[in-house]
């Protein structure tokens, strides 16, 4: 069975000569000549075969009011790719970056009852505020026991609120050794994890 565009384009080439030294204008301006069920006129031409051609572009809206774009119909919006994400990632991935923040806001909400100082909200942290807070948080917290963390999971603590503000698009990475804007931060760091070690 012959498709639509192959009867069409016979049609056309069956109804015109193109003159094949040069002259390639082509009048259809008289003609009767139809493309499924719109007539071709001199204006509608390109427009016609153009959707016979590549039918794939030829936008169509349901009824719904969604636009369909054939192959391309289920475009996705920014909570689709959140839930993707997270019905991808492991629960225990999901559970160590809830620990650090609920550990860090705990440890937060502690120093400003105690010191009246302002500390921002962690996505709102500055490289400056990295240096300054980070430093007293993973110097200051403590498990809910009273006794320090071990060093790793001080790191891990860590790494969930690195986690954390890379989910909310804060793109600071105050654990990387060749980042020297967080020389401060890593040095108390790795100088508190040696002091947890020694005290094992």
């Amino acid at each position: 069975m012959a498709n639509v565009f192959d009867l069409t384009f016979s049609q056309a080439l069956d109804k015109y000569e193109v003159d094949m030294n040069g002259n390639h204008e082509v009048d259809i301006s008289q003609s009767d000549f139809q493309l499924t069920q719109v007539p071709i006129t001199a204006d509608n031409v390109i427009e016609q075969l153009e959707k016979i051609i590549m039918p794939e572009t030829n936008v169509a809206v349901k009824a719904e009011g969604h636009v369909n774009n054939g192959r391309y119909g289920n475009f996705v919006n920014d909570m689709d790719i959140g839930i993707l994400v997270k019905s991808t990632e492991s629960k225990n991935t999901r559970k160590n970056t809830n620990w650090s923040i609920s550990s860090f806001n705990d440890w937060r909400s502690a120093r400003i009852a105690s010191t009246s100082c302002a500390i921002p909200e962690l996505t709102r942290f500055t490289v400056g505020d990295i240096n300054q807070w980070m430093t007293r948080f993973v110097i200051e917290t403590i498990r809910q026991d009273g006794k320090p963390y071990p060093p790793k999971t001080l790191y891990m603590l860590c790494v969930g609120i690195l986690r954390h503000l890379r989910e909310n698009e804060v793109h600071i990475n105050f654990l990387d050794e060749k980042d020297s804007q967080f020389y401060e931060f890593k040095r108390s760091l790795s100088a508190r994890m040696t002091q947890l070690t020694a005290e094992e």
